[in-house]
């Protein structure tokens, strides 16, 4: 009942807002306002938010065109309603709700935008997206494209283009999650900052770390997955500071209890929480049944524990991606063999080019080199793969009935194979 009163209040608080400059959609207008979001770069334009008397309204401008957190700016252009459109595979993406959580109901695409000043709020977030931008320039100093758009991607949630055709590589191998920094990425970093601040001793240790952790998930602009990890992380250093034990499964539900209370329009509206909540509810559940059958496997670099995770997670989203996307990947539980040992030595040896290159262009290279060995295997395993035939299977006609019925299967087949040793993981994830 709260919940759906919670709901309630934010459709007419949405309704209201939508209203506000219907009378001038299909114009052309002049806007004035701060920008309220990081720039996202693009290969052919640079997208950004502006705030108008509290409407925020997505502006499309050239790719070139310089733009800044808070810079104020002039925009002229055709406003546009927000429409839904359709992928390659046919399916219609809800891009109207997708906005919407944002309370972004309109657009300006082809933008003519000139800055005009910043408007003075220079807070936290201006300067952890202006440290985010010095380390991604020092990364495109020493690390080539494509491999330096990949760094960016799995450190730091960098939304510079990898190219379409590389990006539909790695989606077509079931690998997209390392590149828009997904639980995996978060969960490494912050591990990496536990250790880093064990130096200061248990308690202090932990309060740095939570701080890091914070910070790190402002810095990559608050993704909702970024969020769901980066509070089940706060929720494990807790745990450990009040020495009460963690439970994974119930960190989950508590932290998507909060979410949802503070955007209940993302429970519907976006795809990268319902991806992420599932992946980490079926990690959870079905990675334990999953691995008692793999035991035979060595767990030589935690060879079974990843081919484990893997198939519980693809398990876990295949009816989602089968809703959204129409298609699976019949080599994703290869390529995440392939590429998962990579990616944390990468995200490691990509670090400490970004840091070391800020100071010292000597003692940076070999950290560049070993970085760039490392992402442009990881590239070349995608495109391998990609390469193959047959990698996909598509389905037309795949709804919401077929989308329950499936989510009943596996809940139906979870309950008959699951025994009183499958209990939830303590540890991050």
């Amino acid at each position: 009942m709260l919940g759906g009163l919670r709901m309630y209040v934010t459709q007419v608080v949405d309704s209201q807002q939508a209203n506000l400059l219907s009378t001038k959609v299909g114009t052309y207008i002049e806007l004035e306002g701060p920008i309220v979001t990081e720039p996202d770069k693009r290969e052919y334009y640079t997208a950004v938010v502006i705030e108008v008397d509290s409407n925020k309204i997505l502006v499309k401008a050239d790719a070139y065109t310089d733009l800044q957190y808070r810079d104020v700016v002039r925009v002229n252009g055709k406003l546009e309603r927000i429409q839904n459109f359709f992928s390659e595979s046919g399916r219609e993406f809800d891009y109207v709700g997708y906005l919407a959580k944002d309370d972004i109901y309109y657009q300006v695409r082809r933008a003519k935008v000139s800055v005009l000043s910043d408007d003075g709020k220079r807070g936290l977030q201006y300067w952890l997206f202006n440290i985010k931008s010095k380390y991604l320039e020092t990364l495109n100093s020493y690390i080539p494209e494509p491999e330096s758009a990949l760094a960016g991607g799995i450190t730091v949630g960098s939304k510079n283009s990898l190219g379409k055709d590389l990006l539909e590589d790695f989606r077509k191998t079931g690998v997209i999650h390392i590149v828009v920094l997904s639980g995996f990425n978060v969960a490494i970093i912050v591990i990496f900052l536990t250790y880093i601040f064990s130096f200061a001793g248990v308690r202090l240790g932990r309060v740095l770390s939570a701080m890091g952790i914070v910070l790190f998930a402002i810095l990559t602009g608050g993704g909702a997955t970024v969020v769901r990890a980066s509070a089940m992380g706060l929720l494990a250093l807790l745990a450990l500071t009040v020495r009460r034990k963690y439970v994974v499964l119930r960190a989950l539900f508590i932290v998507g209890f909060f979410m949802l209370l503070y955007n209940p329009k993302i429970l519907l509206s976006d795809i990268s929480f319902q991806l992420s909540f599932v992946a980490t509810l079926g990690m959870i559940l079905l990675m334990p049944i999953v691995e008692r059958y793999l035991i035979a496997l060595p767990n030589t670099l935690k060879l079974r524990e990843i081919i484990s995770a893997t198939i519980a997670t693809q398990i876990a989203v295949s009816p989602l991606l089968l809703y959204y996307m129409g298609e699976l990947s019949v080599v994703a539980v290869v390529a995440n063999v392939l590429v998962l040992p990579l990616v944390t030595t990468a995200m490691l040896a990509v670090f400490l080019t970004g840091l070391i290159g800020l100071f010292s262009s000597a003692l940076v290279l070999p950290f560049a080199y070993m970085a760039y060995a490392l992402l442009h295997s990881i590239i070349k395993i995608v495109e391998y793969l990609a390469s193959l035939p047959y990698i996909t299977i598509g389905v037309a006609h795949y709804g919401l009935p077929h989308l329950l019925f499936s989510y009943i299967v596996i809940a139906i087949i979870y309950l008959s194979l699951k025994s009183s040793s499958d209990n939830a993981p303590v540890y991050i994830r």
